[in-house]
């Protein structure tokens, strides 16, 4: 049927681009392309599974929500260079394995879930949908040594006082929880 085969073409080419079709989407656009025809049946309610049964290059994934910047800094070459950089860097001062730490900032998306059901090609993997970096959100930030010495985590809210939902008992007191009007580490902290 060509209306599928058209489908089709739109997953692959959308997943290509790191937005991959929910099954919401699928359906909206099966339901369009039947409407530019004259058919204004609803389609059933077990369409994309006998889409899907019709289509085995293609299955549903549970995909993760991914800023583009950080789905861009997951190429191999990208981190390759670095890691090639960065021992180039380490060796050239001197600084000893003991005297290495890592730091990462982690942002957790206030508002926003974390999965949805999207329909892909078989061969994926992984599958993750990027999304606008315009959101609210809870910055955690970790630091470790190679020698295993841990500072506490250092968790930012974006406000301008501390509530007190976001710290009750179950947090660690060696925790350190701010605030900044900017909701990360950039931005002047109370």
């Amino acid at each position: 049927m060509q209306e599928e085969d058209s489908i089709e073409k739109a997953i692959y080419q959308l997943d290509a681009w790191g937005w991959p079709m929910s099954i919401s989407s699928v359906e909206q656009l099966a339901t369009e392309l039947l409407r530019k025809k004259g058919d204004m049946e609803p389609l059933g309610k077990t369409w994309y599974y006998n889409f899907l049964k019709r289509r085995p290059a293609l299955r549903t994934r549970r995909s993760r929500a991914m800023d583009q910047a950080r789905k861009d800094a997951i190429d191999e070459k990208t981190l390759r260079h670095w890691f090639e950089l960065y021992q180039t860097t380490r060796l050239k001062y001197s600084v000893a394995e003991e005297d290495t730490y890592n730091m990462d900032e982690k942002g957790c998306m206030k508002g926003q879930g974390d999965t949805t059901t999207v329909i892909v090609p078989r061969r994926e993997r992984q599958t993750f949908s990027t999304q606008a970096g315009n959101r609210e959100w809870v910055s955690i930030i970790e630091c470790i040594c190679t020698d295993g010495f841990l500072l506490p985590p250092f968790i930012i809210f974006e406000g301008k006082k501390i509530q007190h939902s976001w710290v009750d008992e179950k947090v660690d007191k060696s925790f350190v929880v701010r605030v900044s009007e900017k909701g990360g580490p950039i931005g002047r902290l109370r």
